[in-house]
């Protein structure tokens, strides 16, 4: 009799453990996802729904460049849990996945001397550059990259159920119950695999008295910022060569706070982001196959950590970015030139400028009545800085968008193979271990080679 496999979440690290599950092994394997089907889901679903966060991203898989250690660092903590060879190896088996399933991209990071010249440029300027490979396949491949993973795994009998929420998972000797809401009665799984993603951070920590999972401390961290939009000539020196080059200044006067880029959109666009019916904030997203504009966006972000007593960042975050919402209906725009100056932006002077905004639904006006004066020191020195090695970045005509904003969730205690419980089994941004496209996908393949060896 086949083991029963449980999938809480179908975003990349469920779908991947289910595709190496499905490939290597006879086991029952169910996945629940709590949002609508693919073809359902509309632009208030970008982090729920078959496919998860990954469906509808930018389609970045961030992969690490072994000449350069700190990437290994870019985008979560599992390097440090399953160690550098093990993580590089499955890197490679991951993108050669999405290959499989159409994912199609150009090799930007291939002129090494170009690249050492951008990173020393930036440290004449008192900034790291972080070189990464990336693999870019933009939000119109994404969809359809998840849509042929998700028929490859229906073909192969896996069943998928959507607007299917898991209420609870109980372990009862060696078995787990699983409620799914609306449901009479419980589903019996022997393993679990809990991927919910970051919109079901909350919800995994709701289940640590259920199933017995350990939830180390929250972390006092939270990264608050504004996306920023120029010219894509600006800054295409760059990004040529380094297609979402990280970028952290540790010198912004007089705090000296982190200060980090985050989601470089080349030819892009600024979109809204909604974690919830009370807050917006903003993200930028890019096409494979065709630009979306001549400019360029990225998130510029303070990472702040606070000190005992307090332990709420989060919610400091959330006040913080309802602000933004409050002042602006929605998002807020702001030229650059009339944040130094002193003033709001108006449809007049955003019309005026030599940047056209993407965003239109933004409302121009005043970030400096959204973020407080610590953040916005930090934002101004970071751009001062940028424009040292791309000039033009701190120019009076870049427009700012307020607020971005990264929340962290609460990680789970797990051994090297993910597993938090015996059998329990947790990936993806949900977990607090992985931050992005790449690392989620490559947790999947980790609890799916674990979850083989004991089938």
């Amino acid at each position: 009799m086949s083991k029963k496999v449980v999938i809480v979440g179908t975003g990349p690290a469920g779908l991947f453990a289910a595709l190496e599950l499905s490939e290597h092994s006879d086991a029952e394997i169910r996945m629940y996802e709590k949002g609508p089907d693919l073809c359902k889901r509309t632009k208030d679903d970008l982090t729920s729904g078959l496919g998860g966060s990954g469906a509808f991203s930018d389609g970045k898989l961030t992969m690490p460049d072994p000449r350069y250690p700190k990437s290994l660092n870019v985008g979560g903590q599992l390097p440090g849990l399953i160690g550098e060879e093990r993580y590089l190896e499955l890197v490679e088996i991951t993108s050669s996945i999405y290959s499989r399933f159409g994912g199609r991209a150009e090799a930007y990071e291939n002129d090494d001397e170009k690249i050492k010249d951008i990173v020393d440029n930036g440290f004449r300027a008192g900034l790291r550059i972080i070189p990464t490979r990336v693999r870019h396949f933009g939000s119109d491949l994404s969809p359809h990259i998840i849509a042929e993973m998700i028929e490859e795994l229906r073909k192969r009998g896996v069943l998928i159920r959507t607007d299917s929420p898991v209420d609870s998972i109980q372990k009862e000797g060696n078995k787990f119950l699983i409620q799914i809401a609306g449901v009479s009665g419980n589903e019996k799984a022997d393993y679990v695999v809990a991927a919910p993603g970051r919109g079901g951070a909350e919800w995994l920590s709701f289940q640590k008295s259920s199933a017995g999972l350990e939830i180390l401390p929250r972390g006092t961290g939270v990264d608050i910022g504004i996306r920023a939009e120029v010219p894509a000539d600006v800054f295409g020196h760059i990004t040529k060569y380094l297609y979402d080059p990280k970028i952290e200044f540790y010198h912004p006067r007089p705090f000296e706070d982190k200060v980090r880029t985050f989601c470089v959109c080349p030819y892009g666009a600024v979109l809204i982001e909604r974690y919830s019916d009370l807050l917006t904030t903003v993200n930028g997203h890019s096409l494979y196959e065709k630009r979306l504009s001549d400019n360029i966006n990225f998130a510029v972000l303070v990472s702040m950590n606070f000190t005992e007593p307090f332990t709420e960042p989060l919610k400091y975050a959330d006040v913080i970015s309802q602000l933004a919402n409050m002042l602006g209906g929605k998002v807020l725009v702001q030229r650059l030139g009339d944040l130094k100056a002193g003033r709001r932006s108006t449809p007049e002077r955003i019309a005026k400028g030599l940047v056209e905004p993407t965003l239109k639904e933004a409302t121009p006006g005043d970030i400096s009545l959204a973020l407080p004066y610590r953040h916005l020191t930090d934002l101004l020195e970071m751009l001062q800085a940028i424009d040292k090695i791309a000039p033009g970045i701190a120019g009076d005509d870049t427009l700012l968008y307020g607020n971005e904003v990264k929340f962290y969730s609460s990680r789970v205690k797990t051994s090297n193979e993910l597993e938090a419980v015996e059998n329990f089994f947790v990936g993806g941004d949900g977990s607090g271990i992985t931050r992005g496209l790449l690392q989620s996908s490559v947790s999947g393949m980790v609890v799916a080679q674990a979850i083989l060896k004991r089938l």
